[in-house]
């Protein structure tokens, strides 16, 4: 067969159980992570008809569920880099289409949303309710830009982190929510994140679940039954799997668009780059 896959490989050095061993352990030693890496065969792919290889380190055997990390290693597997760049390729046209990939990522699934559907920016924003500072940011989205930008619409992804207790019952109990409609989610979301710092894992279900029956068109014993059996899991692990996928680790990371902002933005940053972006040519269809 002459396909440019089979080509790779078989005019390229395969790579050893050992070989793998020895990068995953250089790569988390180089980074500092206090943590064990693996790099499973199926996260590794041959770049562009040559021999340069795209590696994918994960945490080993899942117990940093949201990390990951990729990175190019040379034919001689001597060199490891962040970023590969193709100089027979249009720099312009690159950045265009892993904009414009990077955005369908972010899109692709279902989430709860604030905004026009049509609006030329989308905000995503990864955010985990245990976060103070994920509920800083959150009033500023909710009571400084989403009242004020009628260019904008704002897509919600959780990202519960492993260091806080009740973050991830939090996260189902707002999927919940958000399985019903748009308008019981955020009710929820305003809920947990104006309640942050008095909510207990012990608590936050039945605290929950009462606020339950002051949120208008809520079925509540629907709300109940999903939170009892666990029902939005999977939509949570999804928002998850869409953090691994673009190396989303911390929160809040915002998208506007395609632009990545680690950590607190201002109404002010925002507003900036919203009418900034809103007479750019869109990159991918709005959800």
């Amino acid at each position: 067969g002459g396909g440019t896959h089979c080509f790779g490989q078989q005019a390229c050095g395969v790579l050893s159980a050992g070989t793998l061993d020895k990068l995953s352990t250089y790569v988390a030693h180089n980074y500092r992570l206090p943590f064990r890496l693996t790099a499973e065969p199926a996260n590794i792919s041959f770049v562009g008809g040559t021999c340069y290889r795209r590696i994918r380190f994960s945490s080993v055997d899942g117990q940093v569920p949201n990390f990951g990390m990729t990175l190019f290693l040379s034919p001689d597997t001597r060199f490891l880099s962040k970023e590969l760049f193709d100089s027979t390729r249009d720099p312009v046209a690159e950045q265009q289409q892993r904009d414009k990939s990077l955005l369908n990522r972010l899109v692709r699934t279902a989430a709860p949303a604030l905004g026009p559907l049509n609006a030329p920016v989308i905000i995503t924003v990864f955010s985990d309710f245990q976060c103070p500072y994920c509920r800083q940011e959150s009033k500023v989205l909710r009571d400084e830009v989403a009242p004020f930008e009628p260019n904008v619409r704002i897509l919600f992804r959780n990202l519960p982190l492993p260091i806080h207790d009740w973050s991830r019952a939090a996260a189902e109990l707002a999927a919940c929510a958000a399985n019903q409609s748009d308008e019981a989610f955020w009710a929820v979301h305003d809920f947990l994140f104006k309640h942050q710092t008095d909510l207990h894992l012990g608590e936050i279900l039945a605290d929950t679940e009462a606020f339950a029956d002051s949120i208008r068109n809520l079925d509540a014993p629907k709300f109940r039954r999903c939170v009892q059996s666990h029902e939005a899991s999977k939509s949570v692990d999804l928002d998850l799997a869409i953090a691994r996928d673009i190396e989303v680790t911390s929160t809040p990371t915002l998208f506007v668009n395609s632009m990545r902002i680690n950590g607190l933005v201002s109404a002010e940053q925002l507003r900036t780059l919203i009418r900034e972006l809103a007479n750019r040519p869109p990159t991918a269809a709005n959800p």
